[in-house]
């Protein structure tokens, strides 16, 4: 599927701060993903300040958000957006491990679900041919069956579903979530659709904030 002027811009401009993501953390920098911020500020245009976070492990957590106007394409560029992060920062994992699939909402979770498991649909495609690996797509109930060698030899993907964002805050925008872990790296995605005519086809990179909580999740508002 062609992509449109604006998305392939989102995959530009991300591939730029995923690049030079993977080359601070190759310098081992303390906060490779502040530097690779501010690196790709100087190519292109990013508002606000990124706030770094760190994983469990004390480790740094690159986080970054992709604001979509509806109907933007969101779960397209997700599939492209996971094989840019597998290029680069997971790059040493070769296209394996774990993706957690977060959804708002039964609907979603159900054409989700029946689009990535459908390998003639074009995101199942797409991931298929962003990723180069032979996918596994798994429900929370069929999870126990997830093996040591199926992590080390496919991409799993985990299609999971929470509280939608409007129905936690009140507000009239929706959201999907991707969290993929690996042994070695961590990285959230959110990525945000405001039914607002004033974002048009003004898609940008943002910095996002994430909380968990059991089995809630509340996301802070992108300034």
């Amino acid at each position: 599927m062609q992509l449109k002027r604006y998305q392939e811009r989102v995959i530009n401009e991300l591939r730029l701060f995923l690049e030079g993501l993977a080359t601070e953390q190759a310098a081992r920098s303390q906060y490779a993903s502040l530097a690779a911020w501010d690196r790709a500020k100087k190519q292109f245009y990013l508002p606000g300040e990124y706030r770094p976070r760190k994983n469990g492990l004390g480790k740094d957590l690159p986080t970054f958000c992709i604001k979509v106007p509806t109907g933007g394409g969101k779960t397209l560029l997700a599939t492209q957006i996971l094989g840019l992060v597998y290029q680069s920062i997971l790059k040493n994992r070769n296209g394996t491990g774990l993706v957690l699939w977060v959804v708002p909402s039964d609907q979603i979770y159900k054409d989700t679900l029946k689009a990535f498991r459908d390998r003639r649909h074009f995101y199942r495609e797409s991931l298929e041919f962003s990723l180069s690996r032979r996918i596994e797509i798994w429900e929370k109930h069929e999870i126990f069956r997830l093996t040591p060698g199926q992590l080390h030899s496919n991409l799993n993907i985990l299609i999971l579903k929470l509280a939608s964002t409007n129905r936690e805050t009140g507000s009239s925008s929706s959201s999907s979530a991707i969290v993929a872990a690996t042994s070695s790296s961590i990285f959230l995605l959110r990525m945000i659709q405001k039914n607002t005519r004033r974002l048009k086809a003004n898609t940008r990179i943002w910095t996002c904030w994430e909380r968990m909580k059991s089995k809630t999740s509340a996301w802070s508002k992108p300034r």
